[in-house]
């Protein structure tokens, strides 16, 4: 958290996934926000970013597909018989083998939405969202200067995360937010990936970083407001901790 995570690499060899937590709530940010759903929290990130207040370290399962499709149903039985939307986060979800999970909540009747730092990539996950097309929605927040051709491709949503203390391009951070050396190929000294030129403004958020100090969090609010009317951007607040949600 706050920059002190282990720095995880991709591993693709392993059918089992690793998950940190598996639990109801409410989807606070980007496309979905206010969207009951469940959240799938998957272990381990590649990057150490400095305003990261998410726990990803360490392990609640550690099993297959099935098991873990099992679980996601029995949460849904037990909170509500409605929820469709299945939410795979961390840490970074694309350090592990994915695309079967995600073919077996789609088919089991679940949307799917992937929060990815762009980062990291692999072939299932094109082969999901070709396959699925809006029953997939991949939303990245870059972190680094390059991002991956997978993720510049089918990415649905981007989100970017502000702050008084930015320098700002066209209203996005012109740095990452990484501590020193992040992930391979990436230095802060080098500019944050910004989306192509021609992505729909009403396709990028801006969201006020939460930097657990009230008054800054104030004016971190009011730069992300400013910005999305000044560019056209969408803004996201974190509706879960407003609520006091996971």
């Amino acid at each position: 958290m706050f920059g002190t995570n282990k720095i995880t690499k991709q591993n693709l060899t392993k059918r089992e996934l690793v998950i940190k937590s598996i639990f109801y709530t409410i989807q606070g940010e980007g496309p979905f926000a206010g969207t009951p759903a469940i959240f799938i929290r998957f272990s381990g990130c590649c990057l150490a970013c400095k305003f990261c207040d998410t726990d990803f370290d360490g392990f609640s399962y550690k099993d297959e597909v099935a098991r873990i499709l099992d679980i996601v149903q029995d949460t849904v039985k037990i909170n509500n018989n409605h929820v469709r939307l299945v939410v795979l986060t961390g840490g970074e979800p694309l350090l592990q083998r994915v695309g079967l999970l995600i073919n077996a909540l789609v088919t089991s009747g679940f949307d799917v939405q992937i929060e990815t730092s762009g980062s990291v990539w692999y072939q299932g996950v094109s082969l999901a969202k070709e396959t699925y097309k809006d029953r997939l929605t991949i939303v990245t927040s870059p972190k680094t200067p390059v991002i991956t051709q997978g993720a510049e491709k089918y990415t649905d949503y981007w989100k970017y995360v502000v702050s008084t203390s930015d320098q700002l391009e066209d209203g996005l951070p012109l740095h990452p937010p990484l501590q020193g050396k992040g992930a391979a190929g990436s230095n802060t000294r080098h500019f944050l990936y910004h989306p192509p030129s021609h992505t729909p403004s009403n396709k990028i958020f801006v969201q006020p970083c939460d930097e657990q100090v009230v008054i800054q969090n104030k004016l971190n609010v009011a730069l992300a407001t400013e910005i999305a009317m000044k560019f056209g951007y969408r803004l996201s607040l974190q509706q879960h901790k407003i609520l006091g949600l996971d």
